[in-house]
């Protein structure tokens, strides 16, 4: 096996495997809780009825947005259908693969602005500043990992150094290539013709 060389791309790799293998399901699930608040916010804002008759209507009539944008209390706020409210920066994309990115319908009229003021204690304003502080709290703890992780990542020069420091880590290491790719034998007898080769002696040239 090669020993390389640590690259800042390797580390920025190592880092976003080892955080997404630590906080990827609690984001996971954070990204569907905020999902399902879009979708009763949805459901709220446009009554059974509405919602049937836009679903009716052929595609294309209507705009979509993959977000409604609401009132909690005194906030505004826009809900993705996809939770992306809940999206921790520095986790990997394949952390909230299996989440699809939603469009809904709506009509021309309300198609964007504030569609509905809650009150700070309905049931989804409460639910939404949970689930907010929810993500505030995972922010700080991926933040304080991703911190004390990139200084042990750092104090490795080569893949062997930082294994042989820290063997648990290597799971998150296979991306790095560890062996050289094996060259093509050299075609010497076709190099010779072509460069003239071997030289003769001077002497008996002479």
């Amino acid at each position: 096996m090669q020993n390389p060389k640590l690259t800042k791309a390797h580390r920025e790799e190592i880092l976003k495997r080892t955080l997404s293998h630590a906080f990827g399901a609690r984001a996971l699930a954070l990204a569907k809780a905020f999902a399902a608040l879009a979708e009763d916010v949805y459901n709220d804002v446009f009554s059974e009825k509405d919602r049937k008759l836009m679903q009716s209507l052929p595609e294309s009539w209507l705009p979509t947005d993959n977000d409604i944008s609401v009132e909690f209390g005194v906030g505004f706020r826009s809900l993705y259908f996809n939770g992306r409210n809940a999206h921790i920066s520095g986790l990997s994309d394949d952390v909230y693969a299996e989440i699809e990115n939603k469009y809904k319908r709506f009509p021309y009229q309300r198609r964007q602005g504030c569609l509905k003021a809650y009150a700070a204690d309905h049931d989804l304003s409460v639910k939404a500043e949970e689930l907010s502080n929810q993500v505030k709290a995972l922010k700080v703890e991926v933040e304080a990992a991703s911190n004390i992780t990139r200084v042990a990542l750092d104090r490795a020069t080569t893949l062997r150094n930082l294994i042989s420091g820290w063997p648990e880590i290597e799971p998150f290491t296979t991306f790095i290539p560890r062996d050289r790719p094996s060259l093509p034998a050299i075609q010497t007898d076709a190099l010779n013709s072509i460069l003239g080769l071997p030289v003769e002696d001077k002497k008996e040239a002479a």
